[in-house]
């Protein structure tokens, strides 16, 4: 029997590793509300109530929340370069909720960045009518992006047509609210699975499952699959629903873009920053070993000798006094001497300094004053080069929506564009090297257009200005010098 819940091997290989990234980026009440996941016990004679204690003391360093953060400011340190064509006017509504292509581009970042995978389904209105571009911006009629984290793409084939690779099946799951139908006041989630196909005519179509419990399926029903761990899905459309461009023509591919570190479609690649991850683990491991040795022996202990439990204090400190009973009875404080302590210390920092090189540049001391700017851009070379990855494939991937977009308005796309930059480190220009760019300006060793990219390299002039508005610019500003005409 067909099961639309069905989802591929490496989607199902992918699963915990995924669920790892998200845990380490959300921190430490997520990694710690895993338990043993994350955290070993001791040993198996450890009771709860001594490994919760154990859990408690432990902290979990965050620097793969932080990491993501920083990676994703400096993917976005320069506004980027945004074209959208027909669509201007929609573009903070692209995803509902007022959200923006700039926003929405960001958020697609940080999640190729956090688990290194996910997509957006351009979903279009239903218009037989064609419109104008300009009307459909008036009535506010447009396509929708609706983006899927993935693990919520549990399932994709492609065959060969015309000699290109073609997407021709896809099932997303979605998560729904409802009201509870025994309580108004209460919330129910409600799991959806879309399947996204193309028919024997190679159009685009949806079907929509919705997933419900054994006591939910109506006697002789037919239009239900059962999954093999016994939850069942229905079908919630009898026909397949056909999305059309404006005008009404159906649609012979599945509107959806793959967003990952590379662009290579459905490819599941690994998480950019799962070493960084493992080690962030690790270090949470040797922090709960290390706070717990200090809990038991960091803290001097009251030792007496020749003294009967009777005789004994019960307090100790500087407003109590003590009277040993014999010459012989001695007090004195044991203090256990820490090797292995001061052995997972040097080990957690040297941890943190290889979490610093794996990609958290932020997390790395400052750099020595007598370091140039020039030594420090090479020195985090290796980052930014797996940056500049993920930059691209993020613009392509937005450019490739914008088309999508634009496409069904009819409109042309050639001049649709967004472009991340790919200049992560601000290393302005010393007046020296301004001086030296300048004078080979004057003496003609190289052009104004040169000049000016190099000027803008240098943060001495915007990025996203042109030499034309440059020039424009300095025409208008000149000052007249006195007794000039």
């Amino acid at each position: 029997m067909d099961q639309v819940t069905t989802s591929r091997l490496e989607y199902n290989a992918m699963r915990s590793i995924w669920q790892k990234c998200r845990d380490a980026a959300d921190g430490e009440d997520t990694v710690k509300a895993e338990g043993t996941r994350y955290l070993p016990k001791l040993g198996p004679d450890q009771d709860e109530a001594k490994y919760e204690a154990y859990k408690m003391r432990a902290s979990f360093y965050n620097a793969t929340g932080r990491t993501i953060a920083g990676l994703s400011g400096m993917l976005f340190r320069q506004d980027p370069i945004v074209e959208v064509g027909a669509i201007e006017g929609i573009t903070q509504n692209v995803a509902l909720a007022n959200i923006g292509v700039e926003e929405f581009a960001q958020h697609a970042a940080d999640q190729v960045l956090e688990v290194g995978r996910g997509g957006v389904l351009v979903d279009f209105p239903q218009q037989n009518e064609e419109i104008s571009a300009a009307m459909a911006r008036e009535l506010r009629i447009h396509p929708i992006w609706a983006w899927y984290d993935t693990e919520n793409i549990i399932n994709w084939r492609y065959d060969m047509r015309l000699g290109q690779n073609r997407l021709n099946l896809l099932i997303l799951v979605e998560e729904y609210e409802e009201p509870d139908p025994d309580d108004y006041f209460k919330t129910i989630y409600v799991t959806h699975y879309r399947h996204l196909g193309l028919d024997e005519n190679g159009e685009y179509y949806q079907m929509l499952y919705r997933e419900i419990h054994e006591d939910e399926i109506p006697e002789n029903a037919m239009n239900y699959r059962e999954h093999p761990h016994k939850r069942s899905v229905r079908a919630v459309w009898d026909e397949p629903y056909y999305p059309t461009r404006n005008g009404g023509e159906r649609i012979t591919e599945i509107p959806f873009v793959w967003f990952s570190t590379v662009n290579r479609g459905a490819e599941i690649q690994r998480p950019p920053l799962i070493d960084l991850i493992n080690m962030n683990f690790s270090h949470y491991r040797h922090k709960a070993d290390h706070n717990h040795g200090l809990h038991y022996a960091a803290l001097p202990t009251p030792v007496l000798t020749g003294v009967s439990p009777e005789d004994a204090p019960t307090s100790i400190g500087p407003q109590e006094m003590w009277v040993l009973p014999s010459s012989d009875a001695k007090a004195m404080m044991l203090e256990a001497v820490l090797p292995g302590l001061e052995q997972l210390a040097e080990t957690m920092k040297s941890e943190e300094w290889q979490m610093a090189t794996l990609g958290a540049r932020m997390l790395a001391p400052d750099r020595a004053d007598n370091e140039t700017a020039t030594a420090a851009a090479i020195r985090h070379m290796g980052e930014t080069s797996t940056l500049a990855d993920i930059s691209r494939a993020v613009s392509n991937s937005m450019t490739l929506l914008l088309v999508i977009t634009n496409g069904w308005m009819g409109a042309d796309s050639e001049d649709v564009k967004f472009e991340l930059s790919t200049d992560f480190i601000p290393v302005s220009m010393s007046s020296a090297e301004l001086i030296a760019l300048v004078d080979s300006w004057q003496k003609g060793a190289i052009s104004y257009d040169t000049l000016f990219e190099n000027l803008q390299r240098g943060e001495i002039i915007s990025a996203d200005k042109t030499t034309e508005e440059e020039t424009d610019e300095i025409e208008t500003s000149m000052v007249p010098i006195a007794g000039e005409g």
